[in-house]
């Protein structure tokens, strides 16, 4: 009987652990993912990384804000959303390692329009882009083409407003190669997931382009 009380003692002090443990693990795991949280969406320290790849006006013009951002294998990611919350303006340095480094950038945009460019950080998230417009547009002193569209979406039709702006431009100096992608969206949901219904314009997405002076 002796014995049996020392063990159910023993058992409930290893159950007492564990459940401390448990308890640490969670609450440093939520402090972890609000620390991230805090660091990603601070707005020095989007203004840090964007400061890595180009030069822009400071503060934003037009109202706009950074909105978050981070850094991945030396690679930046950055969104910043305009004033009101219905634009999206996405820039990241575009990663493909069986890309010729002369490729022509006017080439990239069309391979982007047919979705045969990778997503962010080289991940395989090609999505074709039915073009309404094309052309090119002076961003940080140089000539960068765009297309203006809507992206394919196979399990949904509705969406056929031409709300996505895509363009690719090259650092003269580092060579590094920018995507910078502006997308027309809901007020109500500033991530993305639901398109507005109105169509973006070169005006929208030079709100805040005309701000950028220069690329690194």
């Amino acid at each position: 009987m002796k014995n049996k009380k020392v063990a159910t003692k023993w058992l409930m002090r290893i159950l007492a652990v564990l459940v401390i443990c448990l308890i640490s693990f969670f609450t440093l795991l939520a402090v972890g993912a609000y620390w991230i949280f805090s660091l990603t969406t601070n707005s020095e320290f989007l203004q840090s990384i964007a400061s890595k790849f180009m030069t822009i006006s400071e503060p934003l013009p037009n109202g706009c804000r950074y909105y978050f951002g981070f850094r991945a294998f030396s690679r930046p990611y950055i969104r910043i959303r305009s004033k009101d919350m219905r634009t999206l303006y996405t820039f990241y340095e575009y990663m493909d390692k069986n890309l010729s480094s002369d490729i022509p950038v006017a080439k990239l945009v069309e391979r982007a329009a047919s979705g045969e460019v990778l997503g962010p950080f080289g991940s395989e998230s090609r999505q074709r882009i039915i073009v309404s417009t094309q052309g090119t547009l002076l961003v940080g002193k140089q000539n960068m083409p765009y297309v203006i569209g809507h992206k394919e979406e196979p399990f949904s039709a509705d969406n056929v407003t031409a709300n996505c702006f895509t363009g690719f431009i090259k650092a003269p100096d580092s060579g590094k190669l920018i995507v910078i992608m502006v997308e027309n969206l809901t007020s109500e949901n500033p991530l993305g997931e639901n398109k507005s219904l109105e169509p973006i314009t070169i005006e929208r997405v030079r709100s805040l382009t005309d701000g950028i002076k220069s690329f690194k």
